[in-house]
């Protein structure tokens, strides 16, 4: 007797390709390419995997922030992504909480100690203590870049 169910070692994916109805998501939700053509190549998954990713970007954006022009992932920059996320701990956490992680991610992006922050003149360089990954994409950011923003206060 044939077990029903996922496979094991499966994976669901959010999506997938109906023979009847091309890729798509739950609630007939279409997968669409950026003209907004629906995809119904079932050979066609690695398109069906970044309309998914579009049409998460899309509903983060549309719910969240109404009026804003939604970005793709790729362009958006470590500052940006930490500004969001700050902007989501104050609204939704503790008052302490967001001041650690400000100071965190100041430190972060621009390499400087947070006891620079709001600090109105221009930091001397010399006080910087690693490079900062300030206007990198966030694509770019590697773990080695976060390691050696904590690394440097070892010393």
């Amino acid at each position: 007797m044939a077990k029903s169910g996922r496979r094991k070692g499966g994976r669901n994916n959010g999506y997938w390709f109906d023979s009847r109805g091309g890729w798509s998501l739950t609630k007939g939700i279409k997968l669409c390419d950026p003209e907004r053509n629906h995809s119904k190549d079932p050979r066609a998954e690695e398109d069906a995997k970044l309309a998914y990713m579009r049409w998460e970007v899309e509903k983060q954006g549309g719910r969240e922030n109404p009026g804003r022009q939604v970005q793709t992932i790729g362009q958006i920059t470590v500052v940006e992504a930490c500004e969001t996320s700050l902007d989501h701990a104050e609204k939704h956490g503790c008052k302490s909480t967001c001041e650690m992680r400000s100071r965190f991610l100041f430190d972060l992006c621009t390499g400087y100690p947070p006891r620079f922050r709001g600090y109105t003149g221009g930091p001397d360089p010399r006080e910087r203590i690693h490079p900062g990954c300030v206007l990198k994409p966030v694509s770019k950011l590697t773990k080695l870049d976060i390691e050696n923003g904590t690394d440097a206060h070892q010393d």
